[in-house]
């Protein structure tokens, strides 16, 4: 079999293949990976990651026009899915709302002990309860997510840490978040963050680049992050739902201004799509920097 055919007949078997830092990964039904599937799948790995690598960077939802509040076509905007069943061969995405809506896995991260956001919180209430309507799989946080393993290794300084948690499931197509207040511990973890990826760059990569996946699970600083908490962050979008931004949604500042604020948000929150929630109105900012208000 080539490649595609390889490719096409895992995915069958419900076989869940995605690319990590260059690295093929896999989870698998049990009895489904033979040695003789394993030897075709390490004979042709190089084509497998190319085939994958095309299909992460492939449209996954049309644009749609957007309508007032909570819509349709909001949550179509909300989470993206790639929708056609074969990985191999593409074909245009669904643009139907609801159709997509039906076709997506959500799940909402646990608050936080304390939490007192109530604009925030209801609007996640009210969020979770128009996804179930129109048809999006809402998962309980322990359905959605199952234990990881991470090994943290560098050798220079003898140091290792495994590392245990649980984690959204490859097959996730959004996690949806709040956003936490910065504390001394998170401050602290970040600043372990820079120095153990100077130190990982510069003696153990030849100061090659990493990817800021694999920085935050270096450090304590990912605790608190979703990202940490995500088995395949090519599938999952990381949504954060956190106060508006007032300078943000300003109509009077001009657009660099606006680009300034939305790529800080997105750095901050470690997201691909950040909501802003108020009284009155929502704010939704993307990775592509596009931005849109509603009102409530």
């Amino acid at each position: 079999m080539n490649a595609s055919d390889i490719l096409e007949n895992l995915i069958q078997k419900g076989v869940h293949l995605w690319v990590d830092n260059e690295k093929l990964n896999l989870r698998s039904p049990k009895g489904i990976m033979t040695p003789e599937i394993q030897a075709e799948l390490t004979a042709h790995k190089a084509e497998i990651l190319t085939l994958l690598r095309d299909r992460n960077v492939a449209t996954k939802a049309a644009s749609v026009p957007l309508s007032m509040g909570l819509s349709l076509q909001t949550i179509g905007r909300l989470i993206g899915g790639f929708v056609q069943k074969s990985f191999v061969e593409y074909k245009p995405p669904v643009i139907d709302p609801r159709v997509m809506a039906q076709k997506l896995t959500v799940t909402f991260r646990p608050l936080p002990k304390g939490y007192k956001q109530l604009e925030i919180i209801k609007f996640r209430e009210e969020l979770a309860e128009n996804l179930r309507n129109y048809g999006v799989k809402v998962l309980p946080w322990e359905e959605a997510t199952t234990e990881f393993h991470y090994d943290i290794n560098l050798p220079l300084i003898k140091f290792y840490k495994s590392f245990k948690i649980r984690g959204v499931k490859a097959e996730i197509d959004a996690v949806i978040d709040v956003e936490k207040s910065p504390n001394l511990i998170r401050k602290l973890g970040v600043y372990i963050a820079e120095t153990l990826y100077q130190i990982y760059s510069q003696f153990l990569l030849n100061n090659q680049q990493i990817s800021v996946s694999r920085i935050a699970k270096l450090s304590s600083w990912a605790e608190d992050h979703v990202a940490k908490y995500i088995e395949d962050p090519t599938n999952t979008q990381v949504i954060i739902l956190t106060n508006i931004d007032k300078e943000f949604v300003n109509p009077l500042i001009t657009y660099q201004e606006k680009i300034n604020i939305g790529i800080n948000a997105l750095v901050r929150t470690f997201s691909e799509m950040v909501i802003g929630v108020s009284s009155d109105k929502i704010s939704i900012l993307n990775m592509n920097l596009s931005d849109s208000v509603f009102p409530k």
